[in-house]
C-alpha cells in the first residue's frame, strides 16, 4: 500500500498535461482499497469484520481494470477521449460490482459464504465474483492487445514504456490466477490464513511504475504516438499495401480527396494509379512534382514522395506523400518575376547611368569627347607610356580665322563648321586614337604608342582632309582649313599640361606661319614647311 500511494503522490505532480496521470491514480486508488481491505479482514479475529473486509474488496478489481485500461489509452495516444462503449462497458462494470456489493440481496451472490474454525477457516466466493474475475481478466486482456499493437509500432522510448506498463499489470493478472487456481482445486474454498499472490502482484506493479517514473521518464516525457503524428500532419499521406492497395489514409489525405469528390473509404484497395488519376495529376513544372486539377479548388501543386515501408528488414508496404507546394511555388514564380524586373530596371538604371557618364565626357554639340574626358586618357597613355617605353604624341588643330566665321555669317554657321570639322576628323579616327573637342574652335588628338614623325604625317592628313570639307551657307559653300602642332612624350614633355602646352606652341607657330599648316615642337618654320 505505501508504493502505491508513493506512485500516487508522483503522478499527482506529474498530472499537468498528462492525462495519464489521472488514471494512474484511479489504479494506485483500485490498489490502495484492495490493500486496506485485506488488512482489515486478516487484522481482526472478528468474523463480521473479516466478512465485512471480504465484501468491500471485489470493489477494488473494476476500479484496477478502469484505471489500468485509460493508463494504456493515454500512453498511446494522450489526446484520447473514451467512446460511449467504453465507458458503458468499465463505467458500468464498476457501477454493477458497487451496487451488488452494497444491496443486501445481491452482497451474498457476490461475498459467498465463510466457514470460520479456530486459527482460521474457509472463504467460499459467491457466483457473482466469478463472473468479476472473468470480466476483469477480460477487460485486462484487451487493454493488454491494445497496448501490444502499439508497441510494435512506436519508438524505442515510447515502447519501453508500453512495455513496462504492461509488465506491471500482467504481474497481478498471473497472481490472481494463481489464486483462482488455488480456490477451484480446494473446491471454492479459499483459506483464510493462505498468502494473496495478487497483493503481491500488485506490490511488483508499485515497485516496477515507481522505477518507470523515475528511469523512463514516465509521465514526465509521454512520447507522441505515431498515428497521431501521422494525423497532424499537414501533407497528405497514403498507405499502400504491398499489392499497391491503399490500406490507410491521413486526415490531410481523407480532406484531399473530398475537395475531389471522392470519399477516402471508397477508394481503399485501389492503387496508387488510380488515387492520381481521380486527382487529375499530371507533371508538374520540376521533377517530383504533380499538378492535381480534378480539385474543386484552384488547381493545386503538390510535392510527391514514394517511401517504402519495412517492418525490420521485410517490406509491408509504402506511403506516398503528397506535400502542397502551390503556395511555394506561387510565391517563387512571382519572386522569379519580382528578380526579372528588378534585373531590368538595374539594367536601365546602369544603361542611364551609363549614359549619363558618357554625356559627362561628350561635347553636346560634335559628340566628340570633351576636355574632361581628354585629361583622364591623356594621363593614361602617358602613364602606359612609361611603363612600356613607347611614345605618345599630340596633336592639337585650331580652325583658322573661326571668329571671322561667326562675325560674318552668325554662330549658327559656326557651329555647322564646328560639326563638320569634328566630322571630318571622326571619320578618319583609328582604332587606338582619342579625338576630343578641346573647347571653342579647337580639337586635340591623343596618339598613343606613336612618335613624333608618325604623329607630324598623321598631323598632315587630318589637316588635309579637313581642308576638303566645304560647309554650306546662304552665300554659297564655306571652305574651312585648320592649323596644327604636334609634340610627343617624352621627347619634348613627361606630363600631360606639358605636353600639351608645347603642342599649343607649336600651333601658334603655324599660324603665325600662315595657317592651313601643321608644325611640330622644336622645328623651324623651313623644317616645318619642307615636312
Amino acid at each position: 500500500m505505501t508504493g502505491a500511494v508513493a506512485v500516487g503522490v508522483v503522478c499527482w505532480r506529474r498530472r499537468r498535461g498528462t492525462p495519464a496521470a489521472y488514471s494512474m491514480l484511479v489504479v494506485m486508488t483500485g490498489i490502495i482499497w484492495w490493500s486496506l481491505t485485506e488488512m482489515i479482514a486478516h487484522a481482526a479475529n472478528s468474523p463480521t469484520v473479516t466478512r465485512a473486509g471480504f465484501a468491500l474488496f471485489p470493489i477494488a478489481l473494476p476500479i484496477l481494470v478502469l484505471g489500468f485500461h485509460l493508463t494504456v489509452r493515454y500512453l498511446i495516444d494522450p489526446r484520447y477521449v473514451p467512446s460511449r462503449r467504453v465507458i458503458a462497458i468499465l463505467g458500468g462494470n464498476l457501477l454493477l460490482v458497487v451496487l451488488a456489493v452494497l444491496l443486501p440481496h445481491t452482497r451474498e451472490l457476490v461475498v459467498g459464504t465463510f466457514d470460520f474454525q479456530p486459527g482460521g477457516g474457509w472463504w467460499h466466493p459467491g457466483p457473482l465474483f466469478w463472473i468479476e474475475v472473468v470480466v476483469a481478466l477480460a477487460l485486462l486482456g484487451w487493454s493488454g492487445a491494445l497496448e501490444l499493437r502499439a508497441a510494435r509500432h512506436t519508438s524505442a522510448t515510447h515502447r519501453a514504456q508500453l512495455l513496462t506498463n504492461l509488465s506491471g499489470a500482467l504481474v497481478p493478472s498471473v497472481g490472481m490466477l494463481i489464486s483462482t487456481t488455488i480456490i477451484i482445486r480446494n473446491g471454492n474454498a479459499w483459506p483464510l490464513d493462505a498468502l494473496d499472490w495478487t497483493a503481491l502482484g500488485w506490490l511488483f506493479t508499485c515497485l516496477l511504475d515507481l522505477w518507470s517514473l523515475d528511469t523512463q521518464g514516465l509521465m514526465a516525457t509521454v512520447p507522441i504516438a505515431r498515428g497521431l503524428i501521422l494525423e497532424e500532419l499537414g501533407s497528405a499521406v497514403y498507405v499502400f499495401d504491398t499489392r499497391d492497395g491503399m490500406s490507410d489514409v491521413n486526415a490531410a489525405g481523407r480532406r484531399l480527396l473530398a475537395d475531389a469528390g471522392v470519399e477516402a473509404d471508397d477508394l481503399l484497395g485501389a492503387s496508387r494509379v488510380d488515387l492520381l488519376a481521380l486527382l487529375g495529376a499530371r507533371p508538374g513544372s520540376e521533377t517530383g512534382e504533380l499538378v492535381l486539377s480534378a480539385t474543386r479548388n484552384p488547381v493545386r501543386e503538390v510535392e510527391l514522395r514514394d517511401t517504402p515501408l519495412h517492418s525490420g528488414k521485410r517490406p509491408i508496404g509504402s506511403a506516398v506523400v503528397l506535400r502542397d507546394i502551390t503556395g511555394v511555388n506561387q510565391s517563387r514564380r512571382e519572386l522569379a518575376l519580382a528578380n526579372t524586373r528588378l534585373r531590368h530596371q538595374l539594367q536601365t538604371i546602369e544603361e542611364l547611368r551609363s549614359e549619363l557618364a558618357e554625356q559627362a565626357v561628350r561635347d553636346s554639340l560634335t559628340g566628340l569627347h570633351n576636355r574632361r574626358y581628354l585629361d583622364e586618357r591623356l594621363a593614361l597613355a602617358i602613364e602606359d607610356a612609361q611603363a612600356t617605353d613607347e611614345s605618345v604624341s599630340l596633336v592639337v588643330l585650331d580652325i583658322d580665322l573661326f571668329k571671322a566665321v561667326n562675325d560674318q555669317h552668325g554662330h549658327m554657321v559656326g557651329d555647322q563648321v564646328l560639326v563638320a570639322v569634328a566630322r571630318a576628323l571622326a571619320q578618319r579616327a583609328r582604332h587606338a586614337e582619342t579625338i576630343t573637342r578641346f573647347g571653342g574652335e579647337e580639337f586635340v588628338l591623343v596618339l598613343p604608342g606613336v612618335g613624333f614623325d608618325a604623329a607630324m604625317e598623321r598631323a598632315r592628313e587630318l589637316q588635309t582632309a579637313v581642308d576638303h570639307t566645304l560647309v554650306p551657307t546662304e552665300v554659297g559653300p564655306l571652305r574651312v582649313t585648320v592649323s596644327g602642332g604636334v609634340a610627343t612624350a617624352p621627347l619634348h614633355a613627361a606630363d600631360p599640361e606639358s605636353l600639351i602646352r608645347v603642342a599649343d606652341e607649336a600651333l601658334y607657330r603655324a599660324k603665325s606661319w600662315g595657317r592651313n599648316r601643321v608644325t611640330g615642337a622644336g622645328l623651324s618654320r623651313s623644317s616645318a614647311d619642307l615636312g
